[in-house]
């Protein structure tokens, strides 16, 4: 097993390199595309949930203030002419938009399927480990 990996390592990779430079670097591109994307769907993922919980902090604190001041309204104005459902409306409205971004934000999204480029690695190293047993 050794010997197949030196010879591998010395005589096979060396004339690889120097009669189709073209496959290895083709080999390169294609897993930094491969690393590139998911780089990209783990960054939408991570600006999307920021994105959720500053809109959570911004609708909490609206909420907080809505309500004080729809508590302030109800205490000053004459109970009989005082439609109470229009000073909760407009805190909740708020309320809702803080729990739903706030579910957002703490929600890990959709469950991962298995990386591709680890998929990718897998399978190399699989063909890696076929190649080296029918040469021994």
């Amino acid at each position: 097993m050794i010997g197949t990996v030196l010879n591998l390592l010395t005589k096979r990779l060396p004339k690889l390199l120097t009669q189709r430079p073209d496959l290895l670097v083709d080999h390169a591109l294609a897993y930094a595309a491969l690393a590139r994307g998911e780089l990209e769907a783990v960054k939408r993922q991570l600006v999307k949930r920021a994105v959720a919980g500053a809109v959570a902090l911004a609708s909490g604190l609206a909420f907080v203030i809505l309500s004080g001041v729809a508590l302030m309204l109800w205490a000053v104005s004459p109970v009989p002419a005082n439609p109470i459902w229009v000073l909760l409306a407009v805190p909740g409205v708020m309320l809702v938009l803080t729990v739903v971004a706030t579910l957002l934000a703490l929600s890990k999204g959709a469950p991962r399927r298995a990386s591709s480029l680890a998929t990718q690695l897998r399978l190399d190293a699989q063909a890696f480990r076929s190649v080296m047993e029918t040469r021994s």
